[in-house]
């Protein structure tokens, strides 16, 4: 019988207004990931490159239903 992995709890939102800004993406998305590995979490990066005007981001739409289901914890973000 496989044995069912359990769902990642905690969920690292990364998100850049352009595509000029892939670098910080890439950045934020690094030291999101050292904070979770440094609290021993199990997580899932979620990351996207759209304008914070747009409700209808992929990326933010994903982790709203996420949410909704029952599968979300924590919700990681940097501030910049």
């Amino acid at each position: 019988m496989l044995e069912e992995k359990p769902k990642p709890k905690v969920i690292l939102y990364a998100r850049v207004s352009t595509k000029k800004q892939e670098e910080y993406l890439k950045n934020q998305i690094r030291r999101l990931e050292e904070y979770a590995n440094s609290q021993g979490w199990q997580y899932e990066v979620i990351h996207e490159i759209a304008s914070g005007v747009n409700e209808n981001r992929r990326g933010l739409l994903k982790l709203l239903n996420k949410i909704k289901r029952g599968e979300v914890e924590k919700v990681v973000i940097e501030l910049s």
